[in-house]
């Protein structure tokens, strides 16, 4: 081999070794995002633009946002916290609307929610001090809202984190969560004497509503006339 040759030998060897660093390089940043969140072209297209009241860039303000809008009863703005990507665009206003109140439904009588418990961090990251947990530090892109039950088989409630180009990332309900609302709402939604009940008393007063805290003291009365009655029914006897 000449001295000429050699050169550009040894030349186009090292361009070779540079390019397949970067792209080894440019391979890892794409991992490292893809552990960050979900990438999508677009979010809730049919819903139109997302209302300043509506906070997603936590699972904490994700959920306090979602469960604040949904006893206001303003549930086309907690639609844009659900990720309606397996619902066609033009449906999405009313579906969206109507899964949103189911799900406020079943999150209330299935498995009551304190948003305070939730990672106030946008990435998610577990936080432990003692350092014992092994995941300490490490970004989530979805974490489980809750976990209900329906005939033996368990159905989770889980919050993603999605983003589309040249915004920031955001916490939705996951399309597999939106999937499964009208079963679960079928199994922990009203109860039919809902539907006798004046709306004044429909109004969430913590984890029920006003018509069930009064319904609680007439409920112990009842039994305890029934009581009553039946101890001095046997004493005839």
């Amino acid at each position: 081999m000449t001295k000429a040759h050699g050169w550009r030998y040894w030349l186009v060897l090292l361009v070779g070794l540079c390019f397949s660093h970067m792209g080894l390089a440019q391979s890892q940043g794409d991992e490292s995002e893809d552990e960050r969140w979900f990438t999508a072209d677009s979010l809730n297209a049919g819903l139109g633009e997302v209302p300043e009241e509506v906070k997603r860039l936590s699972p904490r303000e994700a959920i306090r946002s979602f469960l604040t809008l949904t006893e206001e009863g303003d549930y086309a703005a907690a639609a844009h916290l659900l990720n309606l990507a397996d619902i066609d665009s033009g449906e999405q206003p009313g579906r969206g609307a109507e899964l949103a109140e189911q799900l406020a439904e079943v999150l209330r009588r299935g498995e009551w929610l304190n948003a305070s418990n939730l990672s106030g961090r946008q990435d998610a990251a577990i936080e432990d001090p003692s350092g014992q947990n092994p995941m300490t530090g490490q970004p989530r892109r979805n974490i489980e809202l809750a976990s209900l039950q329906i005939n033996g088989d368990a159905y989770d409630v889980r919050l993603g984190r999605y983003r589309i180009p040249d915004e920031d990332p955001v916490w939705l309900v996951m399309p597999e969560s939106v999937s499964a609302i009208p079963e679960l709402y079928e199994e922990y939604g009203p109860s039919v004497i809902d539907q006798y009940i004046p709306e004044r008393f429909k109004t969430s007063f913590g984890m029920l509503k006003v018509w069930e805290w009064l319904a609680i003291p007439l409920f112990l009365l009842t039994v305890s006339g029934v009581g009553v009655v039946a101890y001095y029914a046997v004493r005839l006897v």
